[in-house]
C-alpha cells in the first residue's frame, strides 16, 4: 500500500513533470498497480471508514497532501489560465482516482452486466480506459496538446 501511494506521491510534488503529463502518468500508475493488487481499494475503502488518521500514518502521507502538493497547484493554475471557475482541484483529482479505481473493483459486477467479457475483453477495456481518463480530465482543463 505504501508502494503505490509512494508511486503517486512522487508524481504529484515533481515539479518538473508538466500537467498533461502528470495526469497520464498518475492514471497509468493508478490503473498498473491496482491490476497487481486488485483487492487493495477494498481495504483501503474499509480502513478510510474505521480509521483514516491510522490509514494516514500507515502510509506515511500527511493530512494536507492533496491540498499542498504541486499537482493541486498545477490543476488550479490551469483552471485561473482557462477561465474554469466553480470547480476545485480536489474534483478533477477525485475524478482520476474514481474514475481509475472503481472499474477494477467492480470487475465483477461490469462482467456481470456485460455478459459476455472474458478476461481478454475485459483487459481491452481496462487499457482503453487508461487512455480514455487522461483524455477526459485534460478536456475538463482545456488542456491545449
Amino acid at each position: 500500500m505504501q508502494q503505490m501511494f509512494g508511486l503517486i506521491v512522487g508524481v504529484v510534488n515533481n515539479e518538473s513533470i508538466g500537467l498533461s503529463q502528470k495526469i497520464d502518468l498518475i492514471a497509468n500508475r493508478y490503473v498498473d498497480s491496482l491490476l497487481e493488487n486488485p483487492n487493495l481499494p477494498l481495504f483501503v475503502l474499509s480502513e478510510i471508514q474505521a480509521n483514516p488518521k491510522k490509514l494516514i500514518e500507515k502510509i506515511g502521507i500527511s493530512e494536507n497532501l492533496i491540498k499542498n502538493n504541486y499537482f493541486y497547484k498545477q490543476i488550479q493554475e490551469q483552471m485561473d489560465k482557462k477561465g474554469i471557475k466553480g470547480i476545485a482541484p480536489l474534483q478533477i483529482f477525485i475524478n482520476i482516482v474514481s474514475m481509475t479505481v472503481f472499474p477494477i473493483v467492480g470487475k465483477p459486477l461490469l462482467i456481470s452486466i456485460h455478459s459476455p467479457m472474458t478476461e481478454d475483453d475485459y483487459t481491452n477495456f481496462i487499457n482503453e480506459r487508461r487512455k480514455l481518463v487522461p483524455q477526459w480530465i485534460k478536456m475538463m482543463l482545456k488542456i491545449d496538446e
